[in-house]
């Protein structure tokens, strides 16, 4: 009777999971190979290397200061909703598109939905290009701080419409009418210090400008050193490497090094915008 019992708890208990029971230990050559099979203890591992990668990559300060901000401070940040309706795309390649462009900077997007040879796709494409303009013409947006945050996909009834089949007989025919609903967000200078400067995740399209200049021979010693941090892999790993032997020992003050950053970019856009108020204003008088 007792070992009947015994059974019948373990058969009802044995897909319960409990962290007492679990083996943290396992060790995988890659976890992240074949999609087939992805219990719940393979996904365990992989986000466990996952967090451990995050923090290998990402430097924080060694001595919190309680009066500066945060790194994520999401109450600085500015969002952006904008819709796209009467897509003839399936909600499942919308949702492909979505993930391809989540997450990416804005001028990232544009060059991936570009490199995309499918014409129904010109809709976002021209819907990303218009939100651009709106933001940076009237809300006054930072064009270096767009991000893709958040992509939702709404399902709408299809459109029917009659079509003629052969031997004279007629049919319905339904085409996709749905809505693809994005979010750009302009990020807080913090986090975007520590997103470009720290964790060295520079934007495609940003990186390819500068090594492109630097081809061309348009830029000098100086410039070169300041964009030693971003203008390829190899030196934004050696720095990322720099940076962080710094920090071990103590030599490197997050705040301090965020200050001057900060003050230094914006102190660039200001002389961005002399510079075109200088150019138009001698465009206007030389059509004067």
């Amino acid at each position: 009777m007792l070992l009947c019992k015994l059974e019948k708890i373990i058969e009802k208990n044995f897909f319960l999971i409990n962290k007492k029971y679990v083996n943290t230990n396992v060790q995988l050559r890659n976890p992240y190979y074949r999609k087939k099979g992805f219990w719940e203890w393979r996904r365990r591992i992989i986000h466990r290397y996952n967090e451990k990668r995050y923090i290998r990559k990402g430097i924080i300060p060694k001595i919190r200061n309680k009066k500066e901000e945060k790194i994520k401070n999401r109450k600085d940040d500015v969002f952006w909703t904008f819709k796209v309706y009467q897509l003839k795309i399936s909600l499942r390649n919308l949702y492909s598109f979505g993930r391809l462009i989540k997450g990416l900077h804005l001028e990232d997007a544009l060059v991936f939905l570009e490199s995309i040879p499918q014409i129904r796709i010109n809709n976002i494409l021209n819907s990303l290009l218009n939100s651009k303009k709106k933001i940076v013409n009237t809300f006054n947006g930072d064009v270096s701080r767009l991000y893709i945050d958040n992509v939702q996909i709404h399902y709408n009834t299809p459109m029917k419409y009659i079509k003629y089949h052969a031997l004279g007989h007629f049919g319905l025919v339904k085409s996709y009418r749905n809505t693809f609903t994005y979010t750009i967000k302009q990020m807080n200078i913090q986090e975007f210090y520590h997103k470009i400067f720290i964790r060295g995740n520079v934007p495609r399209t940003l990186s390819h400008n500068m090594r492109l200049y630097l081809h061309q021979d348009r830029i000098n010693k100086d410039t070169l050193i300041e964009w030693y941090p971003y203008i390829c892999a190899h030196s934004r790993y050696y720095f990322r490497e720099k940076l962080r032997y710094l920090n071990n020992i103590y030599q490197f003050n997050y705040y301090k090094s965020r200050h001057k950053w900060i003050q230094n970019y914006f102190n660039n856009i200001d002389r961005r915008t002399k510079e075109l108020k200088l150019q138009r204003s001698a465009l206007s008088e030389k059509e004067n």
